[in-house]
């Protein structure tokens, strides 16, 4: 990814999970569009990177009910 976004590490995305982990543990649901900065491209690619490896983790679940839905984050 360090190609495609200038600057970007691993470090930047474990910090993005730890952010996106403290702002999904307020609330039992969540939507992906409500924890990020909508006019920040670099932190909508970072935080949704971060969605997957949560789900890899298996620490949250989600749900969209329709194509291009909003994304709901359900901390497990």
């Amino acid at each position: 990814l360090g190609m495609l976004i200038p600057g970007f590490n691993r470090s930047i995305l474990e910090k993005g999970i730890e952010e996106l982990i403290n702002k999904i543990q307020k609330a039992a649901k969540n939507y992906f569009d409500e924890l990020i900065d909508p006019k920040d491209k670099i932190d909508r690619i970072l935080s949704f990177l971060a969605v997957l490896e949560l789900i890899k983790q298996g620490l949250v679940a989600v749900e969209q009910e329709k194509t291009f839905g909003k994304i709901e984050l359900i901390k497990i």
